[in-house]
């Protein structure tokens, strides 16, 4: 039996991470829905410790991409991971070079609000040195083929992809 953290993993106290959502919108068009691999400097190179994403893109600030973006994260001090939810964030200037972007399917704005309904209730594992982002990203897909939002070949291969692109 799988246990999961409550509250998402969110700390208490612990303020949900800023966004700009406020400036950038959802727009009422099909966007491509992109499977995002964040190559790990941790050495020695393990792919396991590669940090996937799903993401849209909203816009541009100056040169740097305004993303919604779907995945979970490691708050400092903390043992777990957490969920706070989809957010609409700009891309960090120090991951830039080491993003992979691997497309996954073009989605109106319906299919994307279901996907975030997805992710936003996509529990956490509790840690056992085991789960991370890459399996919470395979839940959210497999639940998003369940309600026939991808195909179950549009979403493996993207994460063949994305583990090829972690060599």
């Amino acid at each position: 039996m799988t246990d999961y953290l409550p509250n998402m993993g969110r700390p208490p106290g612990k303020q949900p991470p800023i966004q700009v959502d406020h400036l950038y919108k959802e727009r009422d068009e099909d966007l491509m829905v992109i499977l995002h691999v964040i190559r790990s400097n941790i050495h020695p190179y393990n792919p396991r410790d590669n940090h996937w994403i799903l993401a849209w893109e909203l816009g541009t600030y100056g040169t740097f991409p305004i993303h919604r973006k779907m995945s979970i994260i490691r708050e400092a001090g903390a043992d777990h991971l957490t969920n706070w939810g989809t957010l609409t964030k700009s891309t960090s200037t120090s991951s830039v070079g080491q993003v992979v972007e691997i497309p996954l399917k073009k989605m109106a704005l319906s299919q994307r609000k279901k996907l975030e309904d997805i992710g936003n209730r996509t529990q956490i594992v509790k840690p056992d040195g085991k789960w991370n982002c890459q399996d919470w990203i395979v839940t959210v897909l497999e639940a998003a083929e369940a309600q026939g939002l991808v195909s179950r070949d549009e979403w493996t291969k993207a994460v063949e992809a994305a583990l090829r692109a972690s060599k």
